[in-house]
């Protein structure tokens, strides 16, 4: 996928305006279509780094993904709550992991302040 193309996917699935175009944020989204990774686990990887309080990286944050997938978890799911779990998780994938920003509330939504 191209640059473009992935402004125009963003933009058509309304997740960002034309406003946002060159935002940290959009450029996050756009650089993980252009690799040609899947919209909802780039979703994912920025939920486990809203979490984590820092981008731990898109493929990191895959096998998380995947790993909780395989045992019918969903990464959209895990809260604040469950830092244990993904503890766990990283010691079970061998990720060497900083879980010291790990968030102490709930986040109502994705941040991206671990972009800055």
């Amino acid at each position: 996928m191209t640059r473009e193309e992935a402004i125009e996917f963003l933009l058509d699935m309304m997740a960002f305006g034309k406003d946002d175009i060159g935002s940290a944020e959009m450029e996050y989204y756009i650089q993980n279509l252009m690799e040609g990774n899947d919209i909802y686990d780039i979703d994912r990887a920025a939920w486990l780094n809203t979490l984590m309080g820092y981008d731990v990286g898109y493929e990191t944050a895959h096998k998380i993904d995947i790993a909780l997938y395989g045992d019918d978890l969903e990464m959209l799911e895990i809260s604040h709550l469950d830092k244990g779990l993904i503890q766990s998780y990283a010691d079970r994938l061998n990720l060497h992991l900083d879980f010291s920003r790990w968030a102490e509330e709930e986040p109502k939504a994705i941040t991206y302040d671990w972009l800055r």
